[in-house]
């Protein structure tokens, strides 16, 4: 093989090269694009390479034969190798907006959801540590008295007080005393895995959300649904009882 051969294949070989390191990242796209993209590019071989295909088979010489059927297979094989590059960068970079467009959904969706705890919690006329709701804990708690929903938030003991909304667990109830349903729960007359959080001392705060004793059942599930209970310990409640 002469050097003018070796030349042309080994400047084909580098175009090639440089072509798959878009074949991988193109990943699962590539397989919808590169057999029409290589037909394309063998369809479409440029006017200026008729010569050579004249040459390759009516030249004079072996030789010359032979050379002009190599420089031409090189060249239909760098062409196919650079058309299937071109196509699989371009769908590389439209996966990977697909990819930024749904992590920017997926970030809008929690700062939504963060928004809506942290307004739901608020909204609560009060929020107290559970131990301070015993039957002796002294404190006026008249206004837990009264109907309404209630929610047992369970902590790690590592969070800061202050951060309510970043709670591990959490419970919501109903009753005709919000405290009564409360203390109910505490000794272990209600959901078991809040029982089981008090025992092992874990940090417990309760949520007061008063209404009318016929809105109960249509307040907790409201709350249920804000809070993310019905995938924490509201999961084995039963709905449409009332603490």
């Amino acid at each position: 093989m002469d050097m003018s051969t070796l030349k042309t294949m080994q400047e084909a070989a580098a175009a090639i090269g440089s072509a798959t390191k878009y074949i991988g990242a193109a990943n699962l796209e590539l397989g919808k694009v590169a057999l029409p993209a290589m037909k394309s590019a063998v369809g479409n071989v440029p006017k200026a390479v008729e010569k050579t295909f004249d040459t390759a088979r009516h030249g004079q010489s072996a030789d010359e034969r032979k050379h002009a059927a190599v420089v031409l297979g090189v060249g239909v094989v760098a062409v196919v190798g650079l058309t299937v590059a071109t196509v699989a960068h371009f769908s590389h970079k439209i996966h990977k907006s697909r990819m930024a467009r749904e992590q920017k959904r997926q970030v809008a969706a929690a700062l939504a959801r963060e928004k809506q705890i942290d307004e739901t919690i608020a909204s609560a006329v009060a929020l107290r540590p559970a131990d301070s709701l015993a039957k002796d804990a002294g404190e006026d708690l008249a206004f837990a008295k009264e109907p309404g929903c209630f929610a047992m938030f369970t902590y790690d003991h590592d969070v800061a007080a202050d951060d309510a909304a970043a709670y591990r667990d959490v419970y919501v109830g109903a009753a005709a005393s919000m405290l009564e349903g409360v203390r109910k729960q505490l000794d272990g007359k209600g959901n078991l895995y809040v029982f089981a959080d008090a025992c092992y001392k874990r940090p417990v705060q309760v949520a007061f959300f008063p209404c009318d004793e016929s809105a109960l059942l249509d307040e907790r599930a409201r709350l249920v649904e804000a809070l993310g209970a019905d995938d924490s310990y509201n999961a084995v409640d039963f709905p449409n009882e009332l603490d």
